[in-house]
């Protein structure tokens, strides 16, 4: 769920701060970012928040959601890949994207296997 409300948060602060936005987004890039909020905010902020929700409450759909938020975080971190090349050409949305796939698998790992 924290993963969730930091995605969020994270969108905030792209369109807040310049500054912020520079750390990860060159200029050049930021149409294409601009672009990718409302799936981002959907599937990657809301779904984590969603999914934690639901394993914390033993929904019955639970396992089958944290994998699907696993595919969307796998997504998410391809793009973030794909920016590195062009045009965006900042590497902390890469490394914050692959903790985020790293930690969403273990999750999933977890209770699938619970």
């Amino acid at each position: 769920m924290a993963q969730g409300v930091i995605g969020v948060l994270w969108w905030v602060l792209l369109y807040a701060s310049s500054t912020v936005r520079d750390w990860f987004v060159a200029e050049a890039g930021w149409p294409v970012a601009r672009s990718l909020v409302a799936a981002d905010v959907v599937g990657f902020g809301a779904g984590s928040i969603v999914v934690g929700l639901a394993v914390l409450q033993g929904r019955q759909w639970a396992r089958g959601a944290v994998v699907a938020l696993t595919a969307v975080t796998a997504y998410a971190t391809l793009v973030a890949a794909a920016w590195v090349v062009a045009p965006v050409d900042r590497w902390l949305g890469l490394i914050a994207m692959t903790a985020a796939l790293a930690m969403t698998a273990l999750s999933a790992r977890t209770v699938l296997a619970g």
